[in-house]
């Protein structure tokens, strides 16, 4: 018997197991190692497709952007963590900003508003959904004289919230009813 063979008969059955369980782990990340480093080439488009960078509102990179959501016409939409959403018509280079709750809104760190979607039926309803972390000054005090929305308690327990608003039909949902939600 070679050396590799008695070593393994001279393990209890428990060991052996182990050392068996080892040594595929060993080979399964060698195996992963090894085919990361041979996919390292850059990722190519498929045909019919382009790389374009959008720039915000303000014309630079965003800061803070966290998605975005397009409407079957072509209509984007990217919603920020601070709290605000913004559209953009096919074709056009302005942006409308659909709502800003940034007052309400908890972003610090990776908190803040995380979520948007519009209604399935959204061009007869004109919901949208926005999911965000309610900050706590906000929560507790807004609506009382001690509310000052200058004022956030960030790193402080609070809660996250899912709220519905209607955008406006009248100027082709371009903008929220604030008291609709």
């Amino acid at each position: 018997m070679d050396a590799k063979a008695d070593y393994l008969n001279s393990l209890n059955t428990s060991n052996r197991g182990r050392f068996l369980f080892c040594l595929r782990r060993l080979a399964l990340m060698s195996l992963v190692l090894w085919l990361g480093q041979a996919g390292l080439s850059a990722a190519s488009l498929p045909a019919g497709f382009s790389e374009a960078a959008v720039a915000s509102p303000a014309g630079t990179d965003w800061n803070g952007a966290v998605g975005m959501s397009f409407e079957d016409n072509g209509r984007m939409y990217v919603w920020e963590q601070a709290g605000r959403v913004w559209l953009k018509e096919y074709g056009s280079n302005a942006w409308t900003l659909l709502i800003d709750i940034t007052e309400e809104v908890g972003a610090w760190r990776d908190f803040g508003m995380l979520g948007f979607t519009l209604d399935p039926d959204f061009r007869a309803n004109g919901y949208i959904y926005l999911m965000y972390v309610v900050d706590r000054h906000h929560l507790l005090y807004y609506g009382t004289p001690s509310y000052d929305p200058a004022v956030n308690e960030y790193f402080n327990a609070t809660i996250g919230r899912i709220t519905r608003y209607t955008a406006r039909a009248a100027d082709g949902f371009r903008s929220v009813a604030y008291v609709s939600r």
